[in-house]
């Protein structure tokens, strides 16, 4: 094993060891894709795969670990991530509606319109859900048409480092996927 891939080992165990958030269970079994391995079945392996409650497990071995992504991190967890959702509407185009899905009762009173279309806008690695951008896009939305857009604002997992951003991307994917089922 060359020092390179020893170190990438290492640094992956680290982080995994301390940046587990209490209540999060590590499984004795990893998501393998592809073909089952020729010689028996693999070895468990309880360093490529964390599992989040609700959320549900993420591995870090193959596919996410690959000679183009060296260093592969689990994800923070969405408590830690604190993923927000904010809303824009015709009837509110100049204040975001902050959306809470743990009181998601008080929709309708926040402008949410169950009959329009919903446009979601996702922010990326050094960004929040109020850029300039994001601020001219959702304007274009409401001048197009009547939809509810809401935009994902997700800027501590956005942080430094890179890589850490990119399997908190993963976590965002999942917590934005359980607010679309809660909107249905």
């Amino acid at each position: 094993m060359d020092l390179q891939l020893s170190w990438a080992i290492l640094l992956i165990v680290l982080h995994s060891t301390l940046c587990k958030p209490e209540g999060d269970v590590i499984t004795e079994s990893s998501l393998k894709v592809g073909a089952p391995p020729l010689h028996g079945p693999p070895e468990p392996d309880l360093l490529l795969q964390r599992c989040y409650g609700r959320w549900g497990c993420f591995s870090i071995g193959e596919p996410f670990l690959s000679i183009y992504r060296p260093v592969n991190l689990f994800p923070l967890h969405p408590d830690v991530l604190d993923v927000k959702f904010f809303l824009k509407t015709r009837s509110n185009p100049d204040l975001f509606s902050r959306l809470r899905p743990e009181s998601n009762e008080s929709f309708p009173q926040l402008n949410l319109d169950p009959k329009q279309e919903v446009k979601f806008i996702v922010h990326g690695y050094l960004e929040h859900g109020h850029q300039k951008w994001i601020q001219d896009m959702i304007r274009e939305l409401l001048t197009k048409d009547n939809y509810n857009v809401i935009s994902v604002d997700w800027v501590f997992g956005a942080a430094p480092p890179y890589t850490q951003a990119v399997a908190n991307a993963r976590m965002v994917g999942v917590v934005l996927a359980e607010f679309i089922e809660l909107l249905r």
